[in-house]
């Protein structure tokens, strides 16, 4: 890892820049840089540019990656129901006050993630301890994966299910508009 740091203190006032940076471990490859700003008198967590080019990522370790201010309920949805699979590419930009994030009524602000998966095993409904499972997973799940503050689309996908019933779907759409507080599913 290439990792570059700046910063600078001016009374209460801090910032910290990322320099742009190459990180790698068994989870992902990335190139990021970004600057974090707080100016004590107008914000409480402060201002994030930030901006990650992500390879190679393993799918089922997405979970350690999540906001830690997260409900604990979703990052563990995530962790047990992204079973394997690879995120060969993916990009994050995340740009505005965190006090607002993640910046679903701005014009201004962003949180934005574009995400290709390849060969994921998505088990949309968990095991739970003691139950059986009631609905099978979805294997050789590809296509493209984006979060736009709080709403997600997968587009151009196709999956499988799995077990015997050999289903298989190609040009899924799926939305999840967090304005609308609605979910769209379409297949071809």
């Amino acid at each position: 890892a290439k990792l570059g740091v700046s910063w600078r203190l001016k009374g209460n006032d801090i910032q910290v820049e990322l320099l742009p940076s190459q990180l790698s471990n068994r989870d992902l490859k990335a190139k990021v840089k970004g600057v974090w700003a707080r100016d004590a008198a107008t914000s409480r967590l402060g201002r994030l540019q930030l901006t990650a080019d992500i390879q190679d990522a393993q799918a089922q370790r997405v979970h350690r990656y999540l906001p830690q201010t997260l409900p604990i309920d979703v990052i563990r949805y995530v962790q047990q129901s992204v079973r394997s699979g690879k995120v060969p590419q993916a990009k994050l930009e995340v740009k505005g006050d965190l006090d607002r994030f993640p910046f679903e009524r701005s014009k201004d602000e962003i949180f934005e993630v574009k995400a290709k998966l390849n060969d994921v095993l998505y088990q949309y409904v968990p095991e739970i301890k003691g139950q059986a499972l009631q609905w099978p997973a979805l294997m050789n799940l590809q296509g493209d994966l984006e979060f736009k503050g709080l709403s997600m689309a997968v587009r151009n996908a196709s999956a499988k299910a799995q077990g015997p019933s050999g289903l298989s779907w190609k040009g899924i759409e799926a939305r999840i508009r967090s304005e609308e507080h609605t979910s769209e599913l379409q297949s071809h």
